[in-house]
């Protein structure tokens, strides 16, 4: 409440972010940060939790949980659709959680923010590899490499201001379809894409994890699409793949180009995110 008893609203925004390493079948991570993030309204007031808009209640739920409870009403809203491999949760976490604490005039450290946001991830069930490389990506910008069984933040990447096209396709992934799927035919890949993005190439690391998932979800028959990736690389992309567990497709140009329409979705554009120097 301020001075005469009226709720005071904080506001909250985070990065979204595509994926360059997805850490499902290694633990090892990286997820660039882009400027189409999500953004949130929370206040503490009212009778138990209230959602508005789109906001996912178990995240909701998992943030007030974690910033000690009360009621309070959220609204949370995202660049992109959820269920496309398109970073939203890691994004609403983080937007959330700064929102439920500048509610309560409360600072809190990035760092801080980031593990909390991770915990949210996963106390909500919305992540399949602990969201690690996601959460940094969303919360401080840029590009890190992650140890995601560990916790641990492995190294910071160069990501320069590229131009991303991301191809968002109608059909969503819920994560559920991936459970007991046997991961084990990209691991060599996972590997090597994880060299390339040590050694601070990005985009050869996003082509190589991409075409290995791909592959593997296609031959389990979940709807990913080889397409788009080949679209992009065509057009003088620097690197294409899909994003986390898809089926959307992140791809890297040092200029925005036209692209021609892949059917099953749609091309949108936005930008790489560095972090703070």
């Amino acid at each position: 409440m301020d001075s005469v008893g009226r709720p005071v609203v904080g506001i909250g925004q985070a990065h979204g972010a595509v994926t360059i390493l997805n850490a499902t079948a290694t633990g090892i991570g990286c997820a660039l940060a882009v400027e189409a993030g999500a953004f949130a309204r929370w206040s503490w007031k009212g009778d138990g939790l209230v959602f508005e808009g789109e906001t996912d209640d178990r995240l909701a739920r998992a943030v007030q949980q974690l910033c000690g409870g009360g009621a309070a009403r959220v609204q949370s809203t995202t660049a992109f659709a959820p269920a496309r491999g398109l970073k939203t949760s890691s994004s609403a976490a983080t937007a959330m959680l700064r929102a439920a604490h500048a509610a309560r005039a409360a600072d809190v450290d990035d760092w801080a923010l980031l593990r909390t946001a991770v915990a949210a991830c996963r106390q909500a069930g919305v992540t399949l590899t602990g969201a690690l490389d996601d959460q940094a990506a969303v919360t401080l910008g840029g590009c890190h490499l992650t140890d995601n069984r560990r916790d641990a933040v492995l190294q910071a990447l160069p990501a320069e201001r590229w131009h991303v096209a991301v191809w968002v396709p109608d059909q969503a992934l819920p994560k559920g379809r991936l459970h007991g799927l046997d991961l084990t035919p990209v691991v060599k890949d996972a590997r090597a894409a994880e060299q390339l993005a040590a050694r601070g190439n990005l985009p050869a690391a996003m082509t190589r994890n991409g075409e290995a998932y791909t592959k593997l979800y296609a031959g389990a028959g979940l709807p990913v699409n080889a397409e788009p990736a080949a679209v992009a690389l065509t057009h003088g992309a620097l690197g294409a793949g899909l994003s986390g567990t898809g089926p959307a497709v992140a791809a890297l140009f040092e200029a925005a180009v036209t692209l021609p329409d892949v059917a099953g979705g749609a091309w949108t554009w936005t930008r790489a995110v560095e972090a703070p120097r």
